[in-house]
């Protein structure tokens, strides 16, 4: 799990690097989560912030291109919580506790 953990971090400092010099990822499993299959050996090309392209099998660096190898490894796209609560974040600075008494930051109680 930690190796994976290292692995969608790696992944995610080289989609957001500012420079525009090509990343190859080298997958040995790649999760194509819109057709619900897993793909073997598959490269994906990513410049600056954005992948241009997703190819089958390890695609050949040139010139100043990176290449992270993830042979051995499962690559997945990012998730994220699309479960969220906002009405807590009307007024951030309280919290009402559950017997209905509310606090401000400091611990200060006020009327519910």
């Amino acid at each position: 799990m930690r190796k994976l953990f290292l692995a969608l971090l790696a992944m995610l400092f080289v989609c957001t690097s500012t420079s525009a010099q090509r990343t190859i990822l080298h997958c040995g499993k790649l999760l194509d989560v819109v057709n619900s299959k897993v793909l073997n050996n598959y490269s994906v090309i990513i410049e600056g912030n954005k992948i241009l392209d997703v190819k089958e099998g390890f695609a050949t660096a040139t010139g100043s291109d990176k290449v992270i190898d993830l042979k051995n490894k499962t690559v997945m796209p990012g998730l994220i919580d699309m479960h969220v609560h906002l009405e807590g974040d009307c007024q951030p600075k309280h919290h009402q506790h559950d017997d209905g008494e509310r606090t401000d930051a400091a611990g200060e109680l006020h009327d519910a």
